[in-house]
C-alpha cells in the first residue's frame, strides 16, 4: 500500500484508484481522502481514463516498459515505485527507498528524476510520528518477530524455536489474516511469548515502540522498525528483498539472518551483543520530500522549452554577468556586451548547437545549451538569480534533454556529458538526481549519462 502512504500525505483534488484485485474496502478504511476505486480486468480499461494533466502513480512489477510508454504517449506524468532497479524504466520520477543504490543504476528511455534511499521511506502515519521522535524508550530485552501477513512458508515458527534460546525476556509474535499455522504456534508454552493477530498500523506503531528487538524479512516493515528505532535483525524470505536486505546491510542497519535456518539465526542471535545501533535514521520527512517533489512535477506543465533568438540577447547576458551565475562558471573573465553578442550570435547559427530557454507563464526563469562534439553533448545550464532555490535546476535538465532527444534524430547514440565545478553542490546533486554518472577529472567533476533509445529494437 505504498501508494497509499503518498495519496495520504497528499493534497490531490482527485484520486482515481486502479486495481485487478478488489481492495476498495481496504482503501476506504485506510485512507483519509476520498478515492474513486475502479476494479479492473486489463490495462486497457485503465488507459482509457488518461488525460494529458494526470499524475499517474504504479507500484508493482509487471508494469512493463511498453505500458510506461503508453502513459507518456497521453501527456500524463508518469511516477514509478520501485525497489528492484533491475528493469529499463520510463518515468518522470522513480521512487525507491532502499538504502546504498545509486540512481545511475537505473538505465531509462528518458530523463528521470530519483528519490533514493532512506530519506524517502514510504511510511505509514503511525511510523510517521515515530520517526519525527528524537527518542523512543524501549523495553529492554523485548523483542518482536512479524514476517508478513501471510508467511506462507511458516518462518514464523523456525524464528521463534531459535528465539527461545535465547535471553529476550519477552517475544511478541505477530501473523496477519492470511496465517493458516497457528496450530504450530500453539504448542508453544513458554510464558515469555505473547501472542497478536491482525494488528492495525496504529497497534503495529505501539508494539514496535516498545520493543528493543524486531525480527523481520527484508521488506518494507524494516523501514517501519528503523522509524520505531528497533535494533533489526532481518533475512530474505522472496528473491525480491535480496536488493533491499543487501543495502541495509551495507549501511549497517541490521543483522543478517540470511535465510532464517537455524544455523543463519544462531550467529545472528550471537552479534545482537555487539551490534552498534545507529538511532534514529528515518527522519520521518519523506513523504513531505517526496509531495513537495510531485508537486513540482505538476507545476512542470506550465513550464515551457524555448529555441533561444537573437531577442534573448540582453536577458541571457544579464544571467551570464551576475555574480552568482559567475561564482561557478568555467570563464572566469569579466564579459563585456560586445564580447556577449559575438558569442551568442556564433552559437544561434551552429548547426551543433541547441540552445533553448526555459519559460514558466510570462517570465523566462532560465537556458540550457546542448553542444555536440562527435556523439557527445556537452550541457551548459544556468538559472536567473532570482529563480534559484526553487528546485528548477532538476527541471530545466530534464526538459532540456526530453527537447534535445526530441528534436535530434541521431540522439540514439549521444551521450550527455556535464562538468560541474567540486564547489558547486547544488549542480552536483542535481546531476545524480537525474542517473549521471560521476567521474572525477583534474580540475572538475564530469557527469555522463545514455538513455536507452532504441529498447524496442
Amino acid at each position: 500500500m505504498r501508494c497509499l502512504a503518498i495519496v495520504n500525505a497528499s493534497q490531490f483534488e482527485q484520486v482515481l484508484w486502479f486495481s485487478s484485485n478488489e481492495i476498495e474496502g481496504l482503501l476506504q478504511q485506510n485512507a483519509n481522502v476520498p478515492i474513486q476505486f475502479f476494479c479492473i480486468k486489463a490495462e486497457d480499461d485503465f488507459c482509457q481514463f488518461l488525460q494529458k494533466t494526470d499524475l499517474v502513480i504504479l507500484d508493482g512489477y509487471p508494469f512493463n516498459i511498453a505500458f510506461q510508454e503508453l502513459i507518456h504517449a497521453s501527456g500524463a506524468k508518469l511516477v514509478l515505485i520501485d525497489d528492484l532497479a533491475n528493469n529499463i524504466i520510463s518515468a518522470d520520477l522513480i521512487i525507491n527507498p532502499t538504502p546504498g543504490i545509486q540512481a545511475s543504476t537505473y538505465q531509462s528511455t528518458r530523463p528521470t528524476i530519483s528519490m533514493i534511499g532512506l530519506n524517502y521511506a514510504l511510511l505509514r502515519p503511525p511510523f510517521i510520528a515515530l520517526a519525527k521522535e528524537n527518542q523512543i524508550e524501549k523495553e529492554l530485552g523485548s523483542a518482536m518477530i512479524c514476517m508478513g501477513g501471510a508467511d506462507p512458508y511458516n518462518f514464523t515458527k523456525q524464528i521463534l524455536e531459535n528465539a527461545i534460546g535465547q535471553d529476550f525476556v519477552v517475544i511478541h509474535v505477530v501473523t496477519g489474516a492470511g496465517y493458516v499455522f497457528q496450530d504450530t504456534l500453539d504448542t508453544f508454552k513458554d510464558e515469555r511469548i505473547v501472542f497478536h493477530a491482525n494488528l492495525n498500523a496504529n497497534e503495529m506503531a505501539a508494539l514496535m515502540s516498545k520493543c528493543e528487538w524486531g525480527i523481520y524479512p527484508s521488506s518494507g516493515i524494516v523501514l517501519e522498525g528503523l522509524a520505531a528505532q528497533q535494533k533489526i535483525i532481518a533475512g530474505i524470505t522472496a528473491e525480491n528483498q535480496r536488493l533491499v536486505h543487501q543495502g541495509h546491510l551495507d549501511l549497517k542497519t541490521i543483522i543478517d539472518a540470511g535465510d532464517f535456518s537455524s544455523k543463519a539465526l544462531a550467529i545472528s542471535f550471537s552479534q545482537k551483543q555487539n551490534f552498534q545501533f545507529k538511532g534514529q535514521i528515518v527522519d520521518g520527512f519523506s513523504l513531505e520530500r517526496i509531495c513537495k517533489m510531485l508537486e513540482r512535477i505538476v507545476q512542470s506543465n506550465h513550464m515551457k522549452l524555448q529555441r533561444a533568438t537573437d531577442k534573448d540577447i540582453l536577458q541571457t547576458y544579464q544571467w551570464a554577468t551576475d555574480t552568482n551565475v559567475r561564482r561557478y562558471s568555467f570563464q572566469q573573465h569579466d564579459i563585456s556586451l560586445e564580447e556577449h553578442t559575438l558569442w551568442f550570435n556564433r552559437k544561434l547559427h551552429d548547426p551543433n548547437c541547441y540552445y533553448y530557454l526555459l519559460r514558466i507563464e510570462d517570465r523566462l526563469v532560465g537556458s540550457i545549451r546542448f553542444d555536440l562534439q562527435q556523439e557527445d553533448a556537452m550541457i551548459s545550464y544556468l538559472l536567473d538569480p532570482l529563480e534559484q532555490g526553487k528546485g528548477l535546476g532538476v527541471f530545466i535538465l530534464k526538459m532540456g534533454i526530453e527537447q534535445f532527444l526530441s528534436e535530434n534524430k541521431s540522439a540514439a547514440y549521444t551521450q550527455f556529458i556535464g562538468d560541474v565545478l567540486p564547489d558547486n553542490k547544488s549542480s552536483i546533486h542535481i546531476f545524480e538526481q537525474l542517473g549521471f554518472k560521476k567521474v572525477s577529472t583534474t580540475s572538475s567533476l564530469r557527469f555522463t549519462k545514455k538513455y536507452q533509445l532504441n529498447v524496442y529494437n
